[in-house]
C-alpha cells in the first residue's frame, strides 16, 4: 500500500494507492488497516480499508469483524446495491434517460462512471446540425452500433443520454443483449423552459415532448 500525506491543519490531505496484492487480500477478506498519523497527518485515529460486492456485504463484514457495533446504523447507498444486482442478471446493462429537454439528463450522466453515449453528439458530428429529419434513420442506427461497441469493448455498463419521452421510442432499446432500465427525470416544464431561456429553437421541442410524454409502464424496469 502506497501512503502520502500533507500535514496542512488548513486542508489536510491523504491518499492511499492500493496494489494489487492489496486488492486480492481485501477480496479475500482481509482488511487493511493503518495509522492516520502514518500519513504524515498530525490526527489520532485508524483508516480501515475492506471489500465487498455490496455495500450490504461491507457493513456485514464491518459487523462481523468488530468496526461497528450491533447498535451502529450503516450508512449505505442503495444505487451500488442496485448495479449489483444488475450485474448478477445481465452481463452487458443500459441505462436509457428519459425526460425532456433541459431535464437534466446530460448533467447527470457526466457524473457517472460509465461510458455515455448521446445522440445529439452524432447528429453534430454527422451533419453539423440539432436536426436533420432525413439524417435521423442514420443517426439512430449509429446509436445502436455504438452501444454495441461499447458492450465489445469490455464495458459492463453504458449511458443512453436521449429524451425516450415515448414507450414506442423506449422500447427500441430493449434487447436480448443486454439488460435495460430508465432513468427518469421528471423536472417540470416550467423549470426546462426557464432553463431553456434564450434558445428559441428548443422551447418548441420541450412543449411536444412534454404534450406527449409517456409514464413508464409497469414493465418498464427504473434505474
Amino acid at each position: 500500500m502506497l501512503r502520502a500525506g500533507v500535514n496542512d491543519k488548513d486542508n489536510p490531505l491523504i491518499l492511499m494507492g492500493l496494489s494489487e496484492g492489496n486488492v486480492e487480500r481485501l477480496k479475500a477478506g482481509f482488511p487493511i488497516k493503518t495509522p492516520i498519523r502514518s500519513y504524515g497527518v498530525n490526527l489520532p485515529g485508524t483508516i480501515t480499508v475492506i471489500y465487498g460486492k455490496t455495500e450490504a456485504d461491507m457493513e456485514l463484514m464491518m459487523r462481523d469483524k468488530g468496526f461497528i457495533g450491533e447498535l451502529t446504523k450503516g450508512s449505505t447507498d442503495p444505487r451500488l446495491d442496485q448495479e449489483a444486482a444488475a450485474r448478477r442478471e445481465y452481463e452487458h446493462v443500459l441505462i436509457c434517460c428519459v425526460g425532456i429537454p433541459r431535464s437534466g439528463k446530460t448533467t447527470w450522466a457526466k457524473q457517472q462512471a460509465f461510458p455515455v453515449m448521446n445522440p445529439d453528439s452524432i447528429r453534430l458530428a454527422l451533419h453539423g446540425q440539432r436536426f436533420a429529419a432525413n439524417a435521423e434513420p442514420m443517426v439512430w442506427a449509429i446509436a445502436k452500433v455504438m452501444v454495441r461497441s461499447l458492450f465489445g469493448a469490455g464495458h459492463k455498463t453504458v449511458i443512453l443520454d436521449a429524451t425516450n419521452t415515448t414507450k414506442k421510442r423506449r422500447d427500441e432499446w430493449q434487447s436480448r443483449e443486454w439488460g435495460t432500465f430508465f432513468k427518469v427525470f421528471d423536472t417540470s416544464k416550467e423549470e426546462c423552459l426557464r432553463r431553456a431561456e434564450g434558445d428559441a429553437e428548443i422551447l418548441p421541442v420541450i412543449e411536444r415532448m412534454h404534450a406527449a410524454f409517456e409514464p413508464l409502464t409497469d414493465g418498464e424496469r427504473r434505474w
